[in-house]
């Protein structure tokens, strides 16, 4: 049944059923620690916390900084729902920024490739985060492919069953890329994997996630959605997805309010209503945005969630999504770095999709 907090259109069209209008569940400004805001760091999701790693901070050009920091979702009381450093020992990324990170649900541990460092020269470097001892170790290698991977920044890095997949990113004399790398765990061996089809162009600082396509087959694909070389070339948002076991790309055909073409957004996967989510971004000419967007998986359907306040226009922050909960963390808005962090109940929005997918095809 369709919440009575979610305002639909009486007239069903196909514009009326891309965007939920005025949505019930209103963003909540949850946290702000009174320290320097900061953009272009990560954030992954594991251990019933948060973790966010370095970013550039200040005002102006800004001060690349090294800090882990944890946001713990188990805390109740809204005042204590606020960032804190963490102390670890060992062989540290130090200061650095726009970086790909990743958390690997077996092992408990955290993988950190690439970035940038306090010099802003590109820092190829890949270390591990013991989460249970709370000790950093970096990996070297001296493969090619290695090198190729870990060799630039802007990248996306995804952990599936025992292995690490990277794609794109953008190296030190500026070439973008659209390489697929895969990183074996128990070998610690990075390869170049040989993919068929259509393949998503060179591209940085883009959307990926990993998702189950066929419950029956067993069929996982990692999705690729936009970014760009520097800048997205197209007006439109793309999607593409590459299964994992047959290594074939496919751009995926998608319908709805398409939410243009950006970069620099925040992005996340819901596992429990299979749905992406994409929050503001860079256009093509820089113009910073607040929107908030979804990507049904299975149907490929976009759809605008509409507020009426929220976080406002930002890049270059981190979004992260846990027990139908969407966070919004950081950024720039173009005058000054942001620390606060922002929450939005995600709970209506799978009874919304079933009821706009079954409209839209009886008014189609």
């Amino acid at each position: 049944m369709l919440p009575p907090s979610i305002n639909i259109p009486h007239r069903a069209t196909e514009q009326c059923l891309s965007f939920i209008d005025n949505y019930g569940d209103a963003w909540e400004k949850i946290g702000l620690d009174c320290s320097e805001g900061r953009s272009g760091h990560s954030t992954v999701v594991g251990r019933g916390s948060a973790f966010s790693y370095g970013g550039v901070k200040g005002s102006d050009l800004g001060e690349i900084c090294g800090e882990l920091r944890s946001f713990n979702f188990a805390l109740n009381s809204k005042n204590d729902k606020k960032w804190n450093v963490v102390e670890t020992t060992g062989d540290n990324p130090g200061c650095r920024a726009s970086q790909a990170m990743c958390f690997d649900e077996d092992l408990s541990q955290i993988y950190f490739v690439g970035g940038i460092d306090k010099n802003r020269q590109l820092c190829s470097q890949m270390h591990v985060l013991d989460c249970k001892e709370l000790v950093w170790t970096r990996l070297r290698f001296h493969s090619l492919e290695a090198s190729q991977v870990i060799g630039v920044y802007g990248q996306s890095l995804l952990y599936f069953q025992g292995s690490l997949y990277s794609f794109g990113g953008c190296d030190s004399y500026g070439r973008y890329h659209n390489g697929v790398f895969e990183f074996d765990i128990q070998t610690r061996k990075w390869a170049l994997l040989k993919t068929k089809g259509t393949a998503p162009s060179c591209r940085n600082r883009h959307g990926a996630f990993i998702s189950l396509e066929g419950i029956a087959e067993q069929v996982h694909s990692m999705f690729v959605v936009g970014g760009g070389a520097y800048r997205p070339k197209d007006d439109k948002i793309d999607t593409y997805k590459l299964n994992l076991d047959t290594l074939v790309w496919k751009k995926v055909k998608t319908c709805g309010k398409n939410p243009g073409g950006r970069f620099a957004f925040g992005s996340a996967y819901d596992r429990i209503s299979e749905t992406f989510f994409l929050y503001g971004g860079h256009t093509k000419w820089l113009h910073r945005l607040g929107d908030l967007y979804t990507l049904d998986i299975r149907k490929g359907f976009w759809m605008e969630i509409k507020t009426e306040a929220g976080p406002g226009a930002r890049a270059f922050h981190t979004c992260f999504a846990h027990e139908s909960t969407l966070f919004i963390f950081g950024g720039t808005d173009g005058v000054s770095r942001i620390d606060d962090t922002w929450m939005l109940s995600l709970k209506h929005v799978a009874d919304y999709k079933d009821y706009a997918m079954i409209t839209y095809a009886v008014s189609a």
